[in-house]
């Protein structure tokens, strides 16, 4: 019945034939079509098999590039299409190696190797079969050697790397990374602390696995990181650098317009930052806000942000000269910016009675006859400026040098003296005296020492225990000798 309605609708043996190769011809072009993109086209960098042909690949050296075909980056694991070879090359853009594919049949070419590519092996220096599993390395050192100008050694097959001057299979489960730290789908490079700790693809790594071992904790691929881990932790592998999300790290910790902020869950991407009433951007020691804001209230080894508010003013927190919220200097008008109980803060300093100024480990008094006496800045304390140089004064500060630098840090006869409250000026050197000096070794009058003595911090203006001037004691001449001995 088919054949009837066949023939029927073609009206002769002729039509028959033409419409018959037509439908050969098509057929021809579909199947070359697809012969070309299926054979032709290269690996993607998109998801990381170790296989010979088609190759895809995660992250690595490939990135998101095209690889695997002649001329192009190997993929993740070595890999080449096709039988292909993985051969170590001199990059042209700023020295150092990069590994290229050279195509089935094609020549060896580069350092180390030579012959003809074949299922991913080349010929050795020594004119042996190198670079496949089992085989040799090719080249002249370890992976990622090259000591006495001899090339790398390297593994030109898919799925191989050198370890000892063998190539070994590589980027499997259980088995060692791959050059780049490559490993197969769903795994990643386990990479323990320590050079001698070898490297291992385990089911880490991956979105939602535990963190792979390594450089504080990695994650395969952009747009993952490794939050939550602890002392007792490995973390676990999560999106990141959206809103609310954590950081990635690196050269972008966020997406655009975004910003890397401190949290309490660890450093965070964030839109709402650096306005007044806002938490401070950044996550480094000193937090950023808006222009005529300045950060405060932030204690960076806790992971507390801060606030931004008003700066420059009486009472308020000093501005950040050259972070973009604070304009040429850190207060208005006469004011200075010195230590405050939780922040620094801007007010009157310097004079007689008044708070010493500065922020530093040692603050300053205007004027002559004037010293810093009390300060403790890392407990927030500015200390006092004081009358110096008298009996019982604090030590005038000298320029140039420390507190006893010169004759005017005390008032003739008197020098300055270590204190553990503070250097003081009053008598010394003499025997029963306190030694003077706030070096570390003390000083005396002639024919006496200086014992006891206990020095603590630096700079201009240590503390301590001074010791005191005496008799140098004479050591033991020994037992007497009997007569006649």
């Amino acid at each position: 019945m088919t054949s009837k309605i066949v023939r029927a609708f073609f009206k002769s043996e002729q039509d028959r034939r033409g419409i018959a190769n037509q439908v050969w011809a098509v057929g021809l072009a579909a199947v070359l079509v697809m012969l070309i993109n299926g054979c032709g086209g290269g690996g993607k960098a998109t998801g990381g098999t170790g296989g010979g042909t088609n190759v895809t690949a995660t992250g690595g050296s490939s990135g998101t590039a095209d690889c695997g075909r002649p001329g192009q980056p190997c993929c993740d694991n070595n890999a080449c299409n096709s039988g292909g070879c993985c051969i170590l090359q001199t990059s042209d853009a700023g020295g150092g190696n990069v590994r290229i594919c050279t195509g089935a049949g094609s020549a060896c070419s580069g350092a180390g190797v030579s012959g003809t590519c074949s299922n991913g092996t080349c010929t050795g220096p020594t004119g042996t079969a190198c670079g496949a599993v089992d085989q040799p390395c090719c080249g002249g050192n370890a992976d990622g050697g090259g000591g006495g100008g001899a090339p790398p050694q390297f593994c030109t097959a898919t799925g191989a790397r050198c370890t000892n001057n063998v190539c070994v299979v590589c980027g499997s489960l259980g088995q060692a990374c791959c050059v780049g730290n490559g490993c197969n789908n769903g795994l990643g490079c386990n990479n323990p602390p320590g050079n001698a700790t070898p490297t291992t693809c385990e089911m880490c790594g991956r979105p939602g696995q535990a963190c792979c071992e390594g450089n504080g904790g990695t994650c395969v691929g952009a747009g993952f990181a490794c939050v939550g881990q602890g002392a007792d932790a490995a973390g676990t592998c999560a999106a990141c650098g959206g809103a609310n999300q954590p950081c990635c790290g690196g050269a972008t910790d966020c997406n655009t317009g975004l910003t890397c902020v401190l949290s309490s869950t660890g450093d965070t991407c964030t839109a709402t930052c650096g306005a007044a009433g806002q938490i401070c951007c950044g996550n480094g020691n000193t937090g950023t806000c808006n222009t005529g804001l300045g950060c405060g209230g932030r204690d960076n080894a806790n992971n507390v942000p801060g606030m931004c508010a008003a700066c420059g003013g009486s009472g308020q927190i000093c501005c950040t000269p050259g972070a973009g919220d604070g304009g040429a200097t850190q207060c208005t008008g006469a004011l200075a910016c010195m230590v405050g109980a939780t922040d620094d803060v801007c007010g009157t300093c310097g004079a007689a009675g008044q708070p010493c100024c500065g922020t530093g480990g040692g603050g300053t008094c205007t004027g002559a006859g004037l010293a810093c006496g009390g300060r403790n800045a890392g407990m927030n304390m500015a200390g006092t400026c004081n009358a110096c140089g008298g009996v019982g004064q604090l030590c005038c500060v000298v320029p140039g040098g420390g507190v006893d630098a010169g004759v005017t840090a005390c008032t003739a006869p008197q020098a300055c003296v270590l204190g553990t409250a503070g250097n003081s000026c009053g008598a010394c050197g003499a025997a029963g005296q306190p030694c003077c000096g706030t070096a570390n070794a003390g000083m005396c009058n002639a024919g006496l020492a200086c014992a006891g003595r206990m020095r603590m911090g630096g700079g201009g203006n240590p503390t301590g225990t001074p010791g005191t001037c005496g008799v140098p004691a004479v050591p033991d001449a020994g037992a007497d000798v009997p007569a006649g001995g």
